[in-house]
C-alpha cells in the first residue's frame, strides 16, 4: 500500500506551532523565590552565609542614635566605622533625603541588640547587594514605636535583575525581633525592600545574613520550561524527518 503525500505546507506550520508553544512555555516560567519562618532549618541548608549585625553600633543601651541615611562598608559616621558593615550589602534610608537612618541600643523596647531602623514610620528600608553575587538571605526582623510596645506587619519585597520584583511576602513583627524570614531564589536578588503598612511601628532589621547558594539539583520551574522546550524540538524534529522518509517513499 502506498502512502499519501505529506503536506509539506502542514508540517512546517504544525513544526512552528509546537515550537512557539514550547518556547512560550519555557520563558513564562517565573523566577522561582521561596520564603520560610524556620531559622534553625534555613541556617542548616545555607551554611557558610555572611552575617551582618550591628553590634558594632556606637549606640549606649536604651539609647537610639542617628546615622547616614545610606549605610555600607565605607560609612564613617556617628553610628558606624569603615569596616564595620560587610563589603557587599548597603542599606538605605527609603526616600532618599532629609530623613536617615538609626540605630537603637539593647533594652529599647525590650530587644536584646543593637538594630537598625527608619527615620519615620511612612518610610521603608532598601537592603540592595552592590556586588550582584547574591541568591539567598535570612533577615531576623522586628518594629519599633514612641510608646510601650510594637505591633506591625512589615511587607518584604524582592528585586531581581532590572530591578524586578519576583516575589514578596508579608509577616507581623514586634519590638521583641522574634521574626525571621529566609529567602531563596533561583536568580540573583539585587534589592530588598522592607516597609511598613502606613501609620504603624518604625520597620527595624536585627541582623541579616546572605550569600550565593547553589541551586538545587530539583530543576525549578524555568528550568523544566527549557528542559520540556529541548525535549519538545528533538520530538518535533523526529518526526518531521519520518514524513520526509515516508515522502520520499511514495
Amino acid at each position: 500500500m502506498i502512502s499519501k503525500p505529506f503536506n509539506q505546507n502542514q508540517i512546517v506550520k504544525f513544526y512552528l506551532i509546537v515550537i512557539t508553544v514550547l518556547l512560550f512555555t519555557a520563558t513564562s516560567s517565573l523566577a522561582q523565590v521561596t520564603f520560610t519562618n524556620d531559622e534553625a532549618t534555613f541556617n542548616a541548608n545555607n551554611p557558610g552565609l555572611a552575617l551582618q549585625d550591628f553590634e558594632s553600633g556606637n549606640v549606649a543601651p536604651n539609647s537610639v542614635m542617628q546615622c547616614s541615611a545610606v549605610v555600607n562598608e565605607n560609612t564613617s559616621d556617628g553610628c558606624f566605622s569603615p569596616g564595620d558593615i560587610l563589603p557587599g550589602i548597603e542599606f538605605a534610608q527609603v526616600p532618599l533625603g532629609a530623613h536617615t537612618l538609626f540605630i537603637a541600643g539593647p533594652g529599647v523596647e525590650g530587644n536584646t541588640f543593637v538594630v537598625l531602623f527608619t527615620d519615620f514610620n511612612t518610610d521603608a528600608m532598601d537592603i540592595t547587594f552592590p556586588g550582584n553575587s547574591v541568591n539567598t538571605a535570612g533577615l531576623v526582623l522586628g518594629c519599633l514605636s514612641e510608646g510601650p510596645s510594637c505591633s506591625d506587619t512589615l511587607i518584604i519585597s524582592v528585586f531581581g535583575t532590572g530591578d524586578e520584583l519576583i516575589g514578596s511576602t508579608q509577616r507581623a513583627v514586634t519590638g521583641q525581633f522574634d521574626t525571621f524570614v529566609g529567602i531563596r531564589s533561583s536568580e540573583l536578588v539585587t534589592r530588598i525592600n522592607v516597609a511598613s503598612l502606613p501609620g504603624k511601628g518604625f520597620e527595624s532589621l536585627g541582623r541579616i545574613s546572605f550569600g550565593f547558594r547553589v541551586a538545587n539539583a530539583i530543576p525549578t520551574l524555568s528550568e523544566w520550561g527549557m528542559i520540556v522546550a529541548a525535549g519538545g524540538l528533538v520530538l518535533v524534529g523526529a518526526l518531521f524527518m519520518v514524513y520526509r522518509r515516508r515522502a520520499v517513499r511514495v
